[in-house]
């Protein structure tokens, strides 16, 4: 399980909300099925570097962070072959195959009080339903259900956005509407989502990239849940 200590830290200002929105982009291609070509490039040096960098911005506490950063960074001298393979292997094990152990689907995880709208709804449908409330919908091709981590860290990225842009263009109001949006999903589907699939993978992967990723996913959860 992730140091609490890693979840310690406060509001961000304009240039942590970037980072943030590009740390969850990052994250939704990192914990989607990647081609063998893309799994070479998500664990190479640069890959870490970038991360670390992002997680700088955010002004994450870095002593579990570093740590992991350099071992993921050992691992990166690897040959680009065996890190790409190892990647898609590791995913296929634990998130990517029938009966997974950690699949990356809300519904298969996050529970409600039964007096809840959420527990009526069922998890699925309701996070879609956030989806078109923010005026959004999944993109054409896109394979993964409105409830898979890839696509709810997509969904924040948009939201971080939008947020970002009405308060540049100092429309407070506005730039409100799509925090309160933000800290509403983090809240009620990201967080409890992250969580479960961060303590799943903590219990059954050694593997450091993907003990790197999945320090930053709880870290951006709870981040974006302010």
């Amino acid at each position: 399980m992730v140091d609490e200590a890693l979840l310690d830290f406060g509001p961000a200002d304009e240039e942590e909300l970037e980072a943030l929105r590009l740390l969850a982009s990052s994250l939704a291609r990192l914990f989607s099925y990647p081609s063998v070509e893309e799994a070479r490039v998500f664990t190479d040096g640069e890959s870490v570097q970038f991360l670390m960098g992002l997680a700088a911005r955010i002004q994450a506490p870095d002593a579990l962070l570093e740590q992991r950063a350099s071992q993921a960074l050992a691992w990166a001298a690897k040959p680009a072959d065996e890190r790409g393979q190892t990647m898609r292997r590791e995913l296929t094990r634990l998130c990517y195959r029938p009966e997974a152990p950690v699949p990356l689907e809300g519904r298969r995880w996050v529970r409600r009080d039964p007096a809840e709208p959420e527990a009526r709804l069922g998890e699925s449908a309701s996070v879609a339903q956030s989806y078109r409330a923010a005026g959004l919908k999944l993109r054409v091709g896109v394979v993964e259900r409105a409830d898979a981590l890839p696509t709810e860290l997509d969904f924040l990225a948009a939201v971080l956005g939008q947020e970002l842009a009405f308060g540049r263009e100092g429309n407070g109001a506005q730039a409100l509407v799509w925090k309160r949006r933000r800290t509403v999903f983090a809240e009620r589907h990201l967080g409890p989502l992250a969580s479960a699939v961060g303590q799943g993978i903590e219990r059954l992967s050694t593997w450091p990239p993907l003990l790197l990723w999945t320090a930053l996913l709880q870290i951006a959860a709870h981040r974006c849940g302010y």
